[in-house]
């Protein structure tokens, strides 16, 4: 999902988030936005981790859902969708040496 802010809404969502205007001249913007993100996320109770959690849960079951493809009781279009959704949370929680 993709959001759209000018730099008065922004500055308006960082304040209400508990920021000053000071914080954005130490801050770069792209924490200013995880942070406003993170805590929208603590005062509505919601799992911070719950992401990652899918991630390793879909890691381990690779093997099998690769199996069940090439077996045929998987169809193309689910493989191709659980591995589309496994490599975006790749790209975000793996680990890139």
């Amino acid at each position: 999902m993709k959001y759209y802010f000018t730099a008065v809404e922004l500055l308006a969502y960082a304040t209400v988030n508990g920021l000053s205007v000071a914080d954005f001249y130490k801050l770069s913007l792209g924490f200013v936005i995880d942070f406003c993100i993170i805590n929208n996320k603590i005062q509505r109770k919601e799992d911070l981790h719950r992401e990652e959690k899918n991630y390793n849960k879909m890691k381990s079951v690779i093997p099998i859902v690769e199996q069940d493809f090439h077996s045929g009781k998987i169809s193309e279009k689910r493989y191709v969708e659980f591995i589309e959704k496994y490599n975006r949370l790749e790209d975000k929680y793996g680990f890139h040496y």
